[in-house]
């Protein structure tokens, strides 16, 4: 999500003002250090001749973080390599659904067959990889019938009048 939108499963309304602007100052600052990974990133890599010691120097950066975060980089952690494992998998099931089963059913077939993982990491997987469910398919709206306005008489009022059939 993008600007001061709630992330997915955030409700904004239950927050304090003092919340909402701690939350805004977070994101703004998650957003800043993407930026700073990206630019350290593109000067290291385009501009070797630099060499990383000094410019971490110039950052205020340690050198082993830098170095940690490059190794990370290069082979992702347990966690994320199991991620990977099971986007292929849930690709799979989805595919062979003709793309149109969701997160429960994609998640119950894979129980099925062994693997277990949580609701919300699986539905985050397919969401991350795009197979979200297009969503029921819509119908034209049902007309409604209006009773008609209370009146004062004790009669009760015949089904025809208020626009349904009755068998004949």
């Amino acid at each position: 999500m993008s600007g001061n939108n709630p992330s997915f499963g955030e409700r904004d309304d239950l927050l304090t003002t003092a919340e909402r602007e701690e939350l805004a100052a977070l994101r703004k600052e998650n957003a800043q250090l993407k930026r700073a990974n990206e630019v350290l990133r593109t000067l290291v890599d385009e501009h070797p001749h630099l060499g990383v010691e000094p410019v971490l120097r110039e950052l205020n950066i340690p050198s082993s973080t830098y170095y940690r975060w490059r190794q990370a980089e290069k082979e992702p952690c347990e966690r994320r390599r199991r991620d990977a494992e099971l986007t292929g998998r849930i690709r799979q099931v989805h595919d062979e659904s003709g793309g149109i089963y969701g997160s429960p059913r994609v998640h119950a077939a894979l129980r099925r067959e062994g693997v277990h993982v949580g609701r919300k990491r699986f539905e985050r997987l397919m969401r991350e990889a795009g197979l979200a469910w297009p969503g029921p398919p819509t119908r034209p709206a049902l007309r409604s019938v209006q009773a008609p306005p209370p009146s004062r008489h004790s009669f009760t009022t015949h089904p025809r009048q208020l626009g349904f059939s009755t068998p004949s």
